[in-house]
């Protein structure tokens, strides 16, 4: 299990879910550049890629954190989430 900077973790395997509980999330690709916002508080499980979360205020960005595989993600609907490696 990997730290990030902020102190949350990363799953490489998973093991805090098996099979059967990923099983129940909805599961979609997004490809490099895709940006995913959200309208509502939207979950996600980054099983492979990377991506960047950021908030953006006008025409300023600012980057929340640089999100790798393993990391589970909450996108409000104030935030970004920019693929720049497909998962």
């Amino acid at each position: 299990m990997n730290i990030s900077r902020f102190d949350h973790e990363n799953y490489t395997d998973f093991e805090l879910l098996s099979s059967e509980d990923l099983a129940l999330f909805r599961q979609a690709k997004y490809y490099t550049s895709e940006l995913i916002y959200a309208q509502n508080i939207k979950f996600i499980i980054l099983k492979s890629g990377q991506a960047k979360l950021s908030y953006i205020n006008g025409t300023n960005e600012f980057i929340i954190n640089f999100i790798n595989k393993g990391s589970i993600v909450l996108i409000d609907s104030d935030s970004v989430f920019g693929v720049f490696k497909r998962f």
